[in-house]
C-alpha cells in the first residue's frame, strides 16, 4: 500500500495524495452521518448490520463533492 502512495506521489504529484485522502475522509464521513440521521433501510443485515442504504449514498455524495471541490480549486 505504501508502495503505491509513494508511486502516486512520484508520477502525478503530492496534490493527487490530497485528492486521495479528501475523498476519503469524505466519503466515511458522508457514509457514517447520513447513516445515523436518516439510515432507515439495511443494506446487508448478515454482513453489516449498521450499513444502510441512505448511509452508502451519503458517503457517495460527500466524497464526490469533496473530490470535486478540491479538483476545481487546485485545477
Amino acid at each position: 500500500g505504501l508502495h503505491s502512495l509513494m508511486a502516486l506521489r512520484d508520477v502525478y504529484g503530492f496534490q493527487y495524495l490530497l485528492l486521495l485522502a479528501l475523498a476519503t475522509y469524505g466519503s466515511d464521513t458522508g457514509a457514517y452521518f447520513a447513516g445515523v440521521f436518516f439510515g432507515k433501510h439495511k443494506l446487508i443485515p448478515r454482513l453489516s448490520p449498521k450499513k444502510t442504504i441512505e448511509g452508502s449514498i451519503g458517503g457517495v455524495l460527500l466524497g464526490t463533492l469533496l473530490a470535486v471541490s478540491f479538483a476545481g480549486y487546485f485545477g
